[in-house]
């Protein structure tokens, strides 16, 4: 019996019968080495295009956030401009009541 382990194509291990083997050494030559390197070299390349594709998806995610930003902030200035003039209505109607001022339902023109 041998120190190795064989590997054969049968389950069984019949005495005094010959054993065929599995080639198990794997010979690389030029062109197999030239196609390997190739395959390494193509999944490298779709490695680099997949990261670059994903770092202009979120570039383009950026702008977009960054233009709904100055769109809000538009809004928000707008906003606090119509709050402060309905304020200064508001605060003009109730400084007239506390005066003691009415308003006026008929107006009168003086020729």
């Amino acid at each position: 019996m041998s120190r190795f382990f064989d590997y054969t194509y049968s389950r069984t291990d019949v005495p005094g019968q010959r054993r065929r083997t599995i080639k198990t050494d794997i010979k690389v030559g030029p062109v197999s080495l030239k196609f390997i390197t190739l395959i390494i070299i193509t999944l490298l390349t779709l490695f680099y295009f997949a990261y670059q594709s994903t770092g202009a998806t979120k570039g383009y995610e950026l702008k977009d956030l960054d233009q709904k930003k100055q769109e809000l902030e538009q809004e928000n200035s707008r906003l606090k401009v119509e709050a402060a003039r309905l304020q200064a209505i508001t605060e003009i109607n109730k400084s007239a009541k506390d005066q003691g001022l009415v308003s006026v339902d008929k107006v009168e023109y003086v020729k």
